[in-house]
């Protein structure tokens, strides 16, 4: 949890529309959001002369080059009676910018107002739209969101961890399952052929034995040659070979 200290000017011109849900003025909030990128402590001047306005920061951090500490820093010029800077002026002295972001969380002691988030050209003339901000109100806010407590995530992947391994535990039993019944299928399959073709050649061997028998052809009961039925066995093992390599793959 941050501890942020801010010295801010009062507004003097009411803009209502301005305030955050913690009736904070622009003035506020970009104090803390400029407090977190300076040890958590963050001074705005007040600005006496309307002619007068914030110019962009001498040592520029990720804070202070987002435009929406810019938003929030114009707007809290304008409710001073002043005029603000374009952002081109403004972030020249900054490597990188974060254009309608703010690259750091948000602090739990502000929340961010959705006006602050408007987004700026590499024209040189874009500047804060007061008009538009006005617009676009306050809601959705952008809020401190907390870290999850670590005994609770723990907790959670230990639960998601032993489901998995359930699941996991399930399929393979299911897979062997599934292969021990195919073997058996075959295994009772190849024995019937077996008997078929014994059966036949004793067929086979009585006819030859009987010189005028019916030609084997005749016979309605006669069996498939054993290659058919090496080539069917063939088949049904490729086939098992597939259904084990899909449920693998499905894992």
């Amino acid at each position: 949890m941050s501890s942020l200290t801010i010295s801010v000017p009062n507004c003097s011109v009411s803009l209502q529309w301005s305030l955050n849900s913690l009736g904070q003025s622009p003035c506020q909030v970009a104090g803390y959001l400029g407090a977190v990128c300076t040890n958590g402590s963050s001074t705005l001047v007040s600005i006496t002369n309307t002619t007068d306005m914030y110019t962009g920061p001498s040592v520029p951090t990720n804070c202070t080059c987002s435009t929406v500490y810019y938003s929030a820093l114009s707007a809290c010029s304008s409710c001073q009676g002043a005029e603000y800077v374009i952002w081109m002026e403004w972030s020249k002295t900054c490597n990188v910018t974060y254009n309608a972001s703010y690259p750091n969380p948000v602090p739990p002691e502000t929340a961010i107002p959705h006006w602050a988030f408007q987004s700026y050209s590499q024209d040189y003339g874009a500047s804060f739209n007061i008009e538009l901000a006005q617009a676009q109100g306050d809601l959705p806010e952008s809020t401190f969101t907390s870290e999850p407590n670590a005994a609770t995530s723990s907790s959670s992947t230990s639960k998601n961890t032993e489901l998995g391994a359930k699941v996991v535990g399930g399929v393979i039993g299911t897979l062997a399952l599934l292969v021990m019944l195919n073997w058996l299928g075959l295994w009772l399959q190849r024995r019937k052929w077996r008997a078929e073709e014994l059966k036949q050649a004793e067929t086979s061997s009585i006819s030859d034995t009987i010189p005028y028998g019916p030609p084997a052809t005749d016979n309605p009961r006669q069996l498939r040659p054993p290659s058919t039925n090496r080539a069917e066995w063939a088949e049904l093992q490729r086939r098992t070979e597939e259904l084990v390599q899909s449920i693998v793959r499905g894992l």
